[in-house]
């Protein structure tokens, strides 16, 4: 996890950094300025005009290096208000109980995004055995129970249970996300101050690294099948939950991959120009993985609802965009909800109610 000291220092650090890349390019240029303009205080009679330049001198510089520096801590005030991680852990903590709940067979369900398993409800025991729990009931409406409802269940309940580690994944995909967004801010200012602190005589660049795992935070994808008719182990639809490394390919890998990114330059404001490209290029990948979550429950949300893309049979030539439709699939819908039964001899002649169900036209 984040340090929350360090992150919460956040501004503070900037502004540390701030100042001493003022100081320390100030130091540097008043340095050059004096080598460039030697020659034009050759005697001692010119030390008052030397040191009377050199004031004006360092007026000017201060007055430009502060102008450079200006919006420094303006620029990661945004990153200093980004979501707490645990926040996302305690909502996805809260579905463990909808999980437990939607568990069939006597071997219970794996837990993909914790690579655990979630043990077996004996609710659902009887369900394998449902005509001989009502020998007696028969009619049409009871053959259709026990052929086309009652077998349906397992894999109804297993598409809820994959929905629900659907919308878990994501959940702690965010808490990942910000998690290591928080200590790579934090890194990308550390390095930056010590680039800085390095100039002072370096004669050359100076560089520091950042380990990042921005990237490397949501590199589990694990696919979900979806099944459509009674058996559980036909898949017929899948998505994909962008969720955290503790969950590659189903596996608890727990690792986070980093990438080492350098920071230099021979001058301070050399550095803070470096530190503005990579924090321009951190707030990119976070947005990129930011629209991997929103994406996965856009996905989860439309499959919920039956929808789907399909190739669109009427796609415009002059359209490249064009080429698939989004279509409502009953099937697909069906497969998170249970039909309600036909009633036995029910019409729409016969059945009546307040809101004019079934009531023939004219009446």
């Amino acid at each position: 996890m984040a340090d929350e000291t360090a992150y919460s220092g956040l501004v503070s650090a900037v502004e540390a950094l701030r100042d001493r890349a003022a100081e320390v390019q100030l130091v540097l240029e008043l340095s050059d300025w004096a080598v460039a303009n030697a020659s034009r205080y050759p005697n001692d009679s010119d030390l008052d005009d030397f040191l009377a330049d050199r004031r004006e001198a360092e007026r000017q510089l201060t007055t430009q290096i502060d102008a450079e520096l200006d919006d420094l801590v303006g620029l990661f005030e945004p990153f200093a208000e980004m979501p707490r991680p645990s926040a996302f852990r305690s909502l996805a903590d809260q579905l463990d109980g909808a999980l437990a709940q939607l568990v069939v067979g006597p071997g219970g369900h794996a837990d993909f995004v914790s690579s655990g398993n979630v043990g077996p409800n004996s609710a659902y025991d009887g369900f394998t055995s449902i005509d001989g729990l009502i020998p007696t009931w028969a009619g049409i409406a009871a053959q259709t129970f026990k052929t086309s409802f009652a077998p349906r269940i397992p894999a109804v309940v297993w598409n809820e249970f994959s929905a629900v580690e659907g919308l878990r994944g994501p959940l702690l995909g965010a808490e990942t996300l910000w998690d290591e967004a928080r200590k790579d801010v934090c890194a990308l200012v550390d390095a930056a101050r010590a680039a800085v602190d390095g100039c002072l005589g370096s004669g050359g660049d100076i560089s520091a690294s950042a380990a990042l795992g921005l990237l490397g935070a949501l590199v589990g994808v694990v696919a979900i099948p979806f099944t459509l008719g009674a058996s559980t182990t036909v898949a017929a639809a899948s998505f994909t939950i962008a969720t955290s490394s503790i969950a590659v390919a189903g596996s608890a890998a727990g690792i986070v991959e980093t990438t080492s990114v350098e920071i230099s330059g021979e001058k301070p404001l050399d550095v803070i120009a470096d530190l503005r490209s990579r924090l321009s290029s951190f707030n990119t990948d976070l947005l990129l993985q930011e629209s991997r979550l929103r994406t996965s429950l856009h996905d989860l949300g439309s499959q919920l609802g039956g929808m789907v893309e399909r190739r669109n049979p009427n796609q415009h030539p002059q359209i490249p965009d064009d080429d698939t439709v989004t279509v409502f699939d009953p099937a697909l819908h069906g497969s998170f909800t249970m039909p309600r039964p036909d009633l036995a001899e029910v019409t729409q002649g016969n059945a009546t109610d307040p809101v004019n169900v079934g009531r023939p036209p004219g009446l």
